[in-house]
């Protein structure tokens, strides 16, 4: 199915999660270098972050020991990975930055979900809970964990950022109220303009394609 606004075009596939949290988004997410980052392991409880090519070879373990549920972005230099999981089982996620040698474990945040690192590496963005409201806003960080800023806020849900090629604009979900759907803002959050509403069914995880002038989401609208 496709969608044209303001000379975007927008893709659509049917989700295989039904709800946002019903399983975990994880990958493989794909390094600017053509490597996959994603979540493996399991047998015995036990789940880890593998990296290798796209044809299967050159498997390697960058971190073990997490938990069923990983959210994970490559930074733009394929050095690191940025991930978000709930150590513990608890409905509460920390955000972690790993080198692709696993190596260099460092927590950035004791809150926040689905990171996205901007394509000049400066930022991360993430979601994370509002204590007083509830509901989940859009924020940014360094990658050392610093200077938080708030991106988006609005009386909805707001959830998987995706950064536009040139880094100039973001993209990402909204869900709580009449005007659920897939937004467009600039880099900075400003003129956050609705482009796709729910179409009878929840619609997200929105990704840009490499020219910067398509867009493809998941959608429950068959199902």
């Amino acid at each position: 199915m496709k969608f044209e606004w303001r000379g975007f075009t927008i893709l659509s596939q049917t989700a295989l999660c039904l709800s946002l949290f019903a399983c975990s988004p994880t990958g493989p997410e794909s390094s600017p270098g053509g490597r996959l980052a994603f979540l493996g392991g399991g047998s015995d409880g036990n789940f880890e972050i593998l990296t290798g090519r796209a044809n299967g070879s050159g498997m390697t373990t960058v971190i073990g020991g997490l938990p069923e549920f990983v959210d994970l972005a490559w930074s733009p230099d394929a050095t690191e990975i940025v991930y978000a999981t709930n150590f513990g089982g608890t409905s509460k996620f920390d955000l972690y930055t790993v080198n692709v040698r696993g190596s260099v474990n460092q927590a950035l945040s004791v809150d926040g979900r689905m990171p996205a690192w901007s394509p000049d590496g400066q930022r991360i963005a993430f979601s994370v809970t509002n204590d007083e409201s509830g509901r989940f806003d859009l924020y940014t960080m360094t990658p050392n964990g610093g200077d938080i800023r708030p991106l988006v806020q609005s009386a909805l849900d707001k959830f998987s950022v995706a950064w536009s090629p040139d880094g100039g604009r973001i993209a990402y979900e909204s869900r709580g109220g009449s005007r659920d759907g897939i937004y467009v803002a600039w880099a900075d959050g400003s003129d956050p303009t609705m482009i796709l509403g729910s179409l009878n069914g929840a619609v997200g995880a929105p990704a840009w394609s490499p020219d910067g002038g398509r867009i493809v989401f998941e959608s429950t609208m068959h199902r």
